[in-house]
């Protein structure tokens, strides 16, 4: 929700998916834009306003876009409910 609001009020919003996929509210159920396999209604309401970008963080060459993001960002909102403990 932090980052929808900025988003609402004019920051750019840069969000990180992962490259299998992405978000999985893309896929999720409701109407659709774009037909059966376009983005679903949920992911377009709550990712309105956003860039995407897929990054694997697994390999070195995802792993080497963090510092250069950190260095240029006003903040870095993050959703740690999947990282270890």
């Amino acid at each position: 929700m932090c980052t929808q609001i900025l988003s609402d009020m004019g920051a750019e919003v840069i969000k990180i998916e992962n490259p299998d996929g992405g978000d999985d509210t893309r896929k999720g159920a409701g109407p659709r834009a774009g037909g059966e396999q376009g983005e679903s209604h949920f992911f377009m309401t709550f990712n309105r306003g956003k860039k995407s970008v897929a990054l694997d963080f697994t390999k070195p060459d995802g792993q080497k876009i963090v510092p250069c993001s950190r260095s240029t960002a006003s903040t870095i909102p993050t959703c740690t409910r999947n990282s270890p403990r």
